[in-house]
């Protein structure tokens, strides 16, 4: 029996993409997306209002089994898509 092991950073890389594709997902119900230099920026290509943007993040929050509290939002820089992805899986481990 072979096995093979995938090195830890490659499990990273995994996750990472898992969380991207189901935050895009989650994006895609609010609009078309604009991606500038290959991250979506959902809060200044106007995607999402104040509203819609407090919709989004209880989606995310359901989707994922975590919480956000104010600070986390401002904090992290979680209005592109990269810096959601990173928080999310930080919450996560």
């Amino acid at each position: 029996m072979d096995i093979h092991l995938t090195p830890e950073g490659d499990q990273h890389d995994d996750v990472e993409s898992d969380i991207k594709n189901r935050i895009l997902s989650i994006l895609q119900t609010f609009g078309a997306l604009t991606f500038q230099g290959g991250d979506v920026h959902f809060k200044d290509d106007g995607l999402l209002n104040s509203i819609k943007m407090l919709r989004f993040f209880m989606l995310v929050q359901k989707e994922f089994g975590i919480k956000f509290n104010p600070s986390d939002i401002t904090d992290n820089d979680v209005y592109r898509l990269s810096s959601l992805v990173k928080f999310v899986h930080r919450r996560l481990l």
